[in-house]
């Protein structure tokens, strides 16, 4: 992924974002994943006659998971590894990544079914619709489904969100006492 963006009052801001993925499958029933990704932002790009302040940001993580069919209808994935976050001139960051989620329902009734899932990942929002710097988001849904008739169903959901500035692009200052819970 490439972007870039262009903004009249500050510089510049390009990104780019690879990542790639390789399973393994153990079994007709498991199955291992490794996956890697990395973000190079670049803050200071047509800043020539502009002085800023921001600075450029790397962020690089890898996470091995496990997914393993439960029963026809229902599989769990678990993955976890480190990411790492390096800012110009501030110290290397090391974050936990993790994802837990159920792939499909599971059946409480004929007509009823259960599904949960989690994750939390740390993003750069640097020139996107937030702008905020480094964000830590974690966030859990559990969706309970009835089928009252063959085309009715109804949903009852509960989502839980939380997202922590960590860093604030335009002051390069820590905002770790700054959260966000819905």
């Amino acid at each position: 992924t490439f972007t870039t963006i262009d903004r009249d009052q500050a510089s510049d801001v390009q990104s780019h974002a690879v990542s790639g993925d390789l399973a393994y499958i153990i079994s007709p029933r498991t199955s291992t994943l490794v996956s890697a990704f990395g973000t190079l932002t670049d803050r200071r790009q047509g800043a020539t006659d502009i002085r800023t302040d921001e600075t450029d940001s790397r962020i690089f993580g890898v996470r091995f998971g496990v997914r393993r069919q439960l029963t026809t209808f229902l599989a769990a994935f678990v993955s976890v590894g480190p990411t790492l976050v390096e800012r110009d001139g501030r110290p290397t960051r090391v974050f936990a990544n993790w994802q837990a989620s159920l792939d499909g329902t599971v059946p409480i009734t004929r007509r009823t079914s259960l599904s949960l899932s989690t994750q939390q990942n740390i993003r750069d929002t640097a020139g996107d619709i937030d702008d905020v710097g480094l964000v830590l988001s974690q966030s859990a849904a559990l969706t309970l489904n009835h089928f009252f008739f063959r085309d009715l169903l109804s949903s009852v959901f509960a989502n839980f969100s939380r997202e922590q500035l960590l860093e604030d692009i335009a002051t390069n200052v820590s905002t770790q006492d700054r959260d966000f819970t819905l």
